[in-house]
């Protein structure tokens, strides 16, 4: 898993990225060191939530990004309890990394 991660990051614009799951945490990640393991961890759950939210509704909701100033979030839903967060820098190639992803 962490091979898969370290591949990704060598993408344009892709800054570090981390796999959350709800009954474990993070199992892997290579984002930098400022983002420490709790944070990691909280932010996972909060984003993973979305899904959840998205699943009570019933929209089919796979992926989503958010769109900071400073920064371009990416989450992908891998399960039911788990997900691939991937931080970028603001202005990379979305449809680039997608296909990474895919290829990975």
């Amino acid at each position: 898993m962490q091979k898969i991660l370290d591949e990704l990051k060598v993408t344009p614009g892709v800054l570090g990225s981390s796999i959350y799951t709800s009954k474990h945490g993070i199992l892997a990640t290579n984002l930098p060191e400022i983002f420490k393991a709790e944070t990691q961890k909280r932010i996972g759950n909060i984003l993973h939530r979305i899904f959840k939210l998205n699943d009570t509704v019933k929209l089919d909701v796979n992926s989503f990004e958010i769109q900071y100033e400073e920064a371009l979030l990416l989450v992908k839903k891998l399960c039911n309890t788990s997900s691939l967060i991937i931080i970028c820098e603001p202005d990379a190639k979305v449809h680039l990394i997608n296909m990474s992803v895919s290829m990975l």
